[in-house]
């Protein structure tokens, strides 16, 4: 056969398609068969030519052909003459068809190209790369995609991404797929089909349960089995030539082919054998999902079959997921889902159902479409307003009206009432003022609010903004509410005071160490520690942040504040910048950490920082000596993604902002201190501040006496 008759021969499939269209939903038949390699020429010519015959009494519409057209070999040349006698033998068909390559075909790197190509004449809509090899077309009510297992060094994988992007909005009301490996092999190639990467199998398996998937054709196998996996049919029949493998279980062992009839909404199929003997039959017919908004979804009956195209994830844990609508309207879990992350889109399928908590849930499958997708805006609401009351078959709380709001992105807020430990760890209660319960208690007196489930941390009494997933859980026969949390960000500021240079001794002359003022210090002589955790000025609460103090140089702890000589230095004048900061009420610039050798700095790391929250730091030190005008230091801000130098007016500024100087040896009247704020720390929740020597001619100068961090919402 030459290519010009091929090129005849495919030309008469899209006439056939126009014939279809008009014809109208009569019943209409294709074919199914794989794996005809065998000794003349590459192809078993007998076995090929029986089932040629058998099929061509069926008078079906085409045929599908599902790869190891011929054996092939490692001569593009060799094996395009194969392909050639394939081709003629093929030629005796009364019907059109298509193709997709088998191992054998590929087992060059240029023979897709150089061989398969010029003579299958194959649909040109696939990836790229796989051209015609890949590829998808309509007949009548179905929907056909064909898919190249065996692309060469990606061999026993398929195109999951061209996939899902083919089905994602296909409303045939039947799918067929076709490959050359099955996924589920039954014996020979166990290992050596689809299932040698897992993971990737059950992405594409996925893939067809989502998109309404009935069956999937494939050979490599030379055997005849019918299997079933989540739903889908997956037909192996893969000899009309090929050496038959025998004496494996629940498979036959002849050269055979599949016949589909497909009448509306019904499907009817037989297997038989070259000889034309009944092997197998069956039948199913298909209720295709009806494509819908979660909102309406949630009216649907249990044995409804629901379709929720391209809906934004708010939250995914474990195997369940939270799908929203993009105008904030409704929402809806998913469940029996991994591999899926809040930001995806998606597509679902599946059928509702109430869990035992009384929640409404789709069981199926999920598809991703994309990833890393904004969320949308939660709805911001009060703590009586979580849940809502009843809508269709969605539950609500007992006595509260409003919209329903089940499953959807929210936020609430209040104060922190109770925190769970033990049993009841990762959980914690939130008042707005409602002064909610709902009849649960932890430590023998009712908790108050509206249950909160984070893995995180929460301090009694401090205000939080909640995030997360409206939800509830049954205490008994009531129906509570409860808040899967995403982000429980602290609502209030906090202000952390550190004295760097502080002593207890009465020689000193410090005055009285504020409560709540912690006193990592460095230096030569210091009493340590070097590093710690900073507390809340105002709650005693730790903050979760670590200040660490090092040093290069041999710098020196001087605490002694006492006169005449104040070598421990003192605070700054009233009225200054620096004494509003720091002072015998907060932490007091009395004491100094001086110099070293040329070249000595101090370093203040902070470690812990909120990524999502702001911070702003302050620092000063004051010698007080009159004489000591030319003693500068100067502080670096280093390691943050952004901040704003906020320091006191008449400072030396550098650096774009980062650097800092002023004087410290004689810092009294004019009270300077460094600032920045709006610091962003990063994702790595960290930033350092480093003081030293101000000038290359004078080494003497002063580095942190006390420091103040605060973080602001």
């Amino acid at each position: 056969m030459t290519i010009n008759r091929r090129l005849l021969i495919l030309s008469i499939i899209p006439l056939l398609l126009i014939m279809a269209e008009a014809a109208g939903p009569a019943a209409w038949k294709f074919a199914s068969m794989a794996d005809s390699r065998g000794d003349d020429n590459g192809v078993n010519t007998a076995a090929l030519t029986a089932v040629i015959n058998r099929v061509n009494s069926e008078n079906v519409d085409f045929l599908l052909f599902q790869g190891d057209a011929v054996t092939g070999t490692t001569t593009d040349i060799t094996t395009a003459s194969q392909m050639d006698n394939w081709l003629g033998i093929m030629s005796a068909l009364n019907c059109p068809w298509r193709y997709t390559p088998g191992n054998h075909e590929i087992q060059t790197s240029t023979a897709q190209v150089n061989v398969l190509r010029p003579r299958v004449n194959m649909p040109l809509n696939g990836p790229v790369g796989d051209e015609e090899m890949a590829y998808s077309f309509n007949y009548q009510n179905a929907h056909f995609v064909a898919l190249n297992s065996d692309h060469w060094g990606l061999q026993h994988q398929v195109q999951n991404s061209w996939l899902t992007a083919d089905l994602a909005n296909c409303d045939a009301m039947h799918i067929f797929v076709m490959s050359h490996d099955p996924a589920y092999p039954a014996g020979p190639h166990i290992g050596s089909a689809l299932d040698m990467y897992p993971d990737k199998r059950d992405d594409f398996w996925n893939i067809l349960a989502v998109s309404g998937v009935k069956t999937y054709f494939c050979g490599h196998e030379h055997l005849y089995q019918r299997s079933q996996h989540n739903g889908i049919y997956q037909i192996i029949n893969g000899t009309c030539g090929a050496p038959i493998s025998t004496g494996i279980a629940d498979t036959t062992a002849e050269y055979q082919y599949v016949v589909y009839t497909v009448d509306g909404a019904n499907v009817s199929a037989v297997c038989r054998s070259d000889s034309g003997a009944l092997l197998d039959s069956w039948s199913y017919t298909v209720t295709p999902p009806t494509t819908q908004t979660c909102g309406a979804a949630k009216l649907a009956g249990d044995t409804e079959s629901i379709r929720l195209r391209d809906k934004v994830v708010t939250y995914a844990k474990d195997d369940a997921i939270y799908v929203e609508e993009d105008d904030r309207s409704s929402a809806f879990k998913v469940v029996g889902v991994t591999g899926i992350s809040a930001g995806d889109r998606v597509n679902v399928a599946g059928t509702p159902h109430t869990n035992a908590n009384g929640e409404r849930e789709i069981v199926g499958s999920a598809m991703k479409l994309s990833s890393g997708n904004p969320l949308p805006e939660p709805l911001g609401m009060t703590n009586r307003d979580l849940l809502g009351g009843p809508y269709g078959q969605l539950p609500g709380v007992a006595g509260t009206g409003g919209c329903n709001n089940l499953s959807m992105l929210v936020r609430i807020w209040g104060r922190v009432t109770k925190i769970g430990t033990g049993d009841n760890a990762g959980m914690f209660y939130v008042n707005d003022g409602s002064d909610l319960t709902d009849g649960t208690q932890w430590d023998g007196s009712p908790n108050v609010g509206v249950r909160v489930v984070w893995s995180g941390t929460a301090s009694m009494g401090e205000m939080r903004v909640v995030t997360g997933i409206s939800s509830l859980f049954m205490n008994g026969d009531s129906i509570c509410r409860r808040i899967l949390c995403t982000d429980p960000f602290v609502l209030t500021t906090w202000n952390a005071y550190n004295d760097v240079v502080y002593s207890s001794n009465p020689v000193h002359n410090h005055t009285a160490l504020m409560p709540r003022v912690t006193t990592c210090t460095i230096g030569s002589g210091n009493p340590g520690p070097t590093t710690g955790e900073l507390i809340d000025f105002n709650t005693g609460i730790g903050t979760g942040v670590t200040a660490t103090l090092t040093q290069s140089g041999g710098v020196v702890w001087q605490p002694d504040a006492s006169s005449p000589n104040y070598s421990g230095g003192a605070d700054c004048s009233p009225g200054t910048d620096a004494y509003g900061a720091f002072n015998p009420t907060t932490a007091s610039l009395a004491g100094v950490v001086y110099y070293g050798a040329s070249g000595w700095y101090v370093d203040v790391t902070f470690t812990g920082l909120n990524p999502a929250k702001r911070y702003a730091f302050t620092t000063s030190a004051n010698r007080f000596n009159s004489t000591y005008n030319d003693r500068i230091t100067k502080y670096t801000i280093s390691g943050a993604d952004s901040f704003t130098n906020s320091s006191t007016s008449g400072v030396t500024v550098t650096g774009g902002g980062a650097s800092i100087a002023f004087c410290t040896g004689n810092n009294t009247a004019a009270g300077y201190v460094a600032r920045w704020t709006n610091i962003n720390p990063g994702a790595d929740g960290t930033f350092k501040v480093r003081a030293e020597s101000g000038t290359t001619s004078q080494v003497k100068a002063y580095a942190f006496s006390a420091f103040k961090l605060t973080q602001s919402p």
